[in-house]
């Protein structure tokens, strides 16, 4: 069955380059402060909010006179949950725009919020299917339909991913990111075993 999205999950992050590991670190550890704080204006609630990675790499350039140490880049990675998906290409916008050319978008995927009704639906047309095909074979055998002898079943709800560049240049931030929901399959494997009656 198919359902419509209603929320984006999106991992983006903060990666800064400087010569300095402290000056690295203050200068991502700013930027994302900015980032966040624009996400809270957009009304994105604290829980929808989380720190999902951290990295501080030393840069060498290699050269005849061996490695030389030229920088650290920190990147700060955050994941967000955007319930508002009709304001969520303007939050997008705003995030770059507060986090400029330092701010990578990783990956983005529509979601369902709640799945729990077309699930039961899925599950419904899934063991309707698989009665009305033991019912044919049972029939094909000169055989009647028994107990059910035993039901397992295999849900699929993935998020739909939404495709971004890497960068979101700070350029970008002037326009809101157009996201249509379209629409999200579930579904249900039922594999039901009947006994002959």
């Amino acid at each position: 069955v198919s359902g419509t999205p209603n929320l984006l999950r999106l991992q983006s992050s903060v990666e800064v380059t400087k010569p300095d590991v402290n000056e690295a670190m203050q200068a991502a550890n700013t930027t994302m402060a900015a980032v966040q704080k624009t996400r809270k204006a957009d009304g994105v609630a604290d829980a929808d909010l989380a720190t999902s990675g951290l990295s501080v790499q030393p840069n060498y350039n290699y050269s005849s006179k061996g490695a030389q140490l030229t920088g650290y880049t920190v990147t700060e990675n955050l994941s967000v949950v955007l319930r508002n998906l009709a304001g969520a290409g303007a939050a997008i916008s705003g995030a770059a725009k507060a986090g400029g050319d330092a701010l990578r978008i990783g990956s983005a995927s529509l979601d369902i919020d709640d799945d729990d009704a077309l699930v039961a639906q899925a599950r419904q047309q899934a063991f309707a299917d698989a009665k009305a095909k033991a019912q044919a074979y049972a029939s094909a055998a000169g055989r009647t339909l028994g107990a059910v002898v035993s039901i397992s079943e295999t849900t699929n709800t993935q998020p739909q991913p939404v495709y971004f560049s890497t960068a979101v240049p700070a350029a970008a931030a002037e326009a809101a990111v157009p996201i249509q929901a379209g629409s999200q399959d579930v579904s249900v494997t039922a594999n039901v075993v009947w006994s002959f009656g």
